[in-house]
Parts: structure tokens; sequence; C-alpha cells
């Protein structure tokens, strides 16, 4: 087999030799290099008919059996190429032969090394079969990357005309909340970048939660990446969510086997929803989490994702410390330009969870008329330029109410009385929307017992609507 892929491949060289020979305007195509031929006599004969085009020396045999007979290549070699029966070379059917072949040669190199470590008379590395599995993985991807960006109008055109038919069948990748999923009306589609940005304590991780509990009632590909808080913390939070479980009930001890029944319980209930992977891992880096994506894809036989990923920034190169002799700003521009490329090249839709600065939460509060300045805008995101840039939509929260406590001292008795009566809502801004509008809001009441969001209906927005729905412009 191996030597069967060999020839193959020396042939395919061959062939794009007696090409360039036979059309030396072929010499000119940008796609036309010696780091096309693997083997060393191969790419040597193409570099002399390189120096004899460039010295304008015709190529003929017997000029090409001369300048090679330095180099060691044999005749019987150049008369194969010259020999080869093409009436019609074009190098847009032996360069992807060619490629082709060249992907054989390597894929069946790779999985001869896996085949030998599994021969060996010791436990299967699963580590090691998963490194040269992903790296299989990697040379088809690199293949793929290779082939001519370039569309035709045909070809865009026949592109969009399916996506076009796929909306016709109603076919919507969803957030897992009805609110972001009427706005956004592509939904959190393959390929792109959704940012969720808040202060310290207001409830990001709470938000994404809900949105993954969601995902996974609904079954869809998703994947909590928890690079702040922990395994045990993120279930606690899961199952006071979904059994209404009040979070300090988790850690009384004469209430611990009820709780652990529940979990029990909760277990076989969500074992049939196999479409959902948790990792608590602070280590991660790009490379790490595409390898992670494909093995999640893997498992689950599904091509598309929702990959949450709270806190984005602690991702390994993010950072300077990971990125030395650039910026602050500058390791998150290259991160996010990696990421938006790794979502794109995985077909998978993430959602970065970020933090405001912090000087947005030192604005000082002495009334509760001054509540809406504390209100969160798109400039205040840290390292704001590139990542809502890279961010197709950006989601700003914000909670009054955990605001206002902050400041509660510096407000009068009345106003104190007021904001022991006030709801705990959170409120959910579109910053940026790029396939919408932006500026709206909504708005959930906050159960912070249970970690749980019940969706508030805006009647003046409720108004709009219904007068828009039977043709009155408001």
């Amino acid at each position: 087999m191996k030597e069967n892929n060999t020839t193959r491949l020396v042939q395919a060289e061959y062939r794009l030799l007696h090409c360039v020979i036979a059309h030396r305007e072929c010499l000119d195509d940008a796609r036309i290099t010696d780091t096309l031929f693997v083997h060393p006599s191969a790419r040597s004969i193409f570099n002399t008919v390189c120096d004899l085009n460039k010295r304008g020396i015709a190529i003929t045999k017997a000029e090409l059996l001369q300048s090679c007979r330095d180099i060691g290549v044999t005749p019987n070699v150049i008369d194969t190429i010259f020999n080869i029966d093409d009436s019609d070379p074009s190098l847009d059917t032996i360069l992807p032969d060619l490629l082709n072949e060249q992907l054989k040669t390597k894929l069946v190199q790779k999985l001869d090394l896996l085949k030998e470590s599994l021969n060996l008379d010791t436990d299967i590395d699963t580590d090691n079969v998963l490194r040269q599995l992903y790296e299989c993985d990697d040379l088809v991807l690199h293949n793929a990357k290779n082939k001519s960006p370039l569309m035709s109008i045909e070809e865009w055109s026949n592109t969009y005309i399916e996506d076009l038919q796929q909306r016709k069948q109603g076919k919507k990748y969803t957030y897992g909340d009805l609110n972001l999923d009427e706005e956004m009306f592509k939904g959190a589609y393959p390929g792109a970048i959704t940012t969720i940005a808040a202060s310290t304590g207001s409830g990001k991780s709470t938000f994404v939660l809900n949105l993954m509990n969601n995902l996974i009632e609904q079954n869809v590909p998703c994947m909590y990446i928890s690079l702040e808080m922990g395994a045990v913390d993120t279930m606690d939070r899961l199952i006071a969510m979904r059994k209404g479980i009040p979070n300090d009930e988790l850690y009384n001890q004469g209430n611990i086997d009820s709780v652990i029944e529940s979990v029990e319980e909760e277990k076989a209930e969500l074992l049939s929803r196999n479409k959902f992977y948790f990792v608590e891992d602070p280590s991660i880096d790009l490379t790490k989490l595409r390898s992670m994506i494909r093995e999640f894809k893997q498992r689950t036989h599904e091509d598309y994702c929702l990959v949450a990923i709270d806190l984005l920034t602690q991702l390994k190169g993010f950072n300077v410390s990971t990125n030395k002799g650039t910026s602050n700003a500058m390791s998150i521009e290259l991160a996010m330009n990696d990421l938006n490329a790794l979502a794109k090249e995985e077909n998978v839709h993430i959602i970065g969870v970020v933090q405001f600065r912090r000087d947005s939460d030192s604005i000082k509060i002495s009334s509760l008329d001054d509540l809406e300045r504390a209100r969160p805008t798109l400039g205040e995101i840290k390292n704001s330029g590139a990542i809502s840039e890279r961010s197709r939509v950006v989601l700003g929260i914000f909670r009054p109410k955990m605001i206002a406590e902050r400041f509660r001292q510096a407000l009068t008795e009345q106003e104190q009385t007021a904001l022991d009566s006030m709801n705990d809502v959170m409120e959910v801004q579109v910053l940026k929307n790029s396939a919408g509008n932006v500026g709206r809001i909504f708005k959930y009441m906050f159960d912070n017992q249970c970690f749980r969001l019940l969706p508030l209906v805006d009647e003046t927005q409720a108004k709009i609507d219904a007068l828009a729905e039977i043709g009155i412009d408001f």
C-alpha cells in the first residue's frame, strides 16, 4: 500500500513537471513553487527548469539531461517526464491530483505510526492515539485550506441560494433564549462570535448558564468552558437552577442526602441529552480549544456546536505573558483574530464572556436617580476595540438593584425603603448587532438563590409589536 502511494505521488509530480515543460507559461502561475515537490529529485528538476527558463534557454530533453547530470538525476527519469502521454495538461486538474496524493501519503504515514503504537505490548496510550488522530484531522483541514478561496459568481450565488432554502425550511441556530432568537435574525450561526459583557457581580455567568441549560433541554450541541468557576461550583448552580433548590441548602449537612437523590434523578433525566460537555481547564489555549472542539464533534457526531467560554480573556494567548514582546491590546487583537478564524474553520459559534473595565465599577451612586449613569456602554469593555470588532453581537448586562445595594449607605432613608421593595431585574442590552437593530433591552427577574432568570414582558414594547403586526407604525 505504501509503495503504491509513493508511486502515485511520484507520477503526479512528474505529470506537473511535464506540464511546466510543455507549457512554460505555467511557471508564471503563483501556485507553482518548488514546495509542491516532495521528492528531492523532482524538486531539483523543477528548479533546473526554472533556471533554464530564466536564462532564456530552450528546455529540450538534451538540455535538461545535460543540466541535471550534476545533481544526480538519472536519464531514465528525464525520459519518463518527456514521454508522459498528456495531450492537454491543465494545472486545474494536475494540481488537485498532486495535492490529493500528497495528502494520502501523509495520512498513510500517520496511520502507520498509529498502527505501530497499537502493536506494542502495552496498554493503549489514549493521549497518543487522540494526538495522532488530531494530526490526521489537521492534515485534512490544511488540505481544504489549500483549495482556492476564489468563488465565481455561479459558485457564490449557488451557496447563497442554498442558505436561502435552509431559511425557508426554518433552520436557525438558537441561543437558548427566546428574546435573543427573536432579535438576532441569524441566531448563533457558525463562524461567528457573540460577546457577553458585565461588571463584577452582575450575573454574567448566571446568564450564560441559563442559556446552556436551555440548550441542554433542546439537546442542541453545546460546550461550556469555565475558566473562572470550578466544576463543583458550576454544578451547584445548575442543580439549584434545575431543581429549584436554594444554593445555601446545598451546603446544609442535614439536607445532603436529599440533594444527592435529586442529583441522581437529574442525571438519569439528562442522560438522553448527550450533546453537552463541560470543561474545567485553566491551561486552555486556542490550539487546545480547537482540539477539544474536534473531540466534541467526534463524540457527538455533530458538525456544529455552540461554545461558551467564561471568561474569554483567561484563555492563554489573550494576555501579554503568553505573547511576549506585544502590548496587552495587541495580544487581545491577535487572539481575537485567531479566535474568529477558528470559529469559521471549525463551524462553531463562540459565546465569549468578558468584563467591563474596573473604572466602570467605580461610578458613585448617591441617589436612585443616578442608576442610569451606571448602565454599561460598548466602550467600557476591556480592550473593547478588538473584542467588539470581531464580535457579530455584543450584549451588556446591567442589574440596577445590585448596583444600588453597593451604595445603600449613600441613599436617603426613603430611597433605602424603595430599594428594599425594588425587584432584582437583570437587563440585557444589545450593544452591537451586525445583522439587526441595537439598543433593545430584555429584562429578566433574577433569582439569586436558585440562579434562575424569568423573562419579563416589556408592556410598551409589546404594544408597539402588536401595532406593527396590524400595520400601524407607532
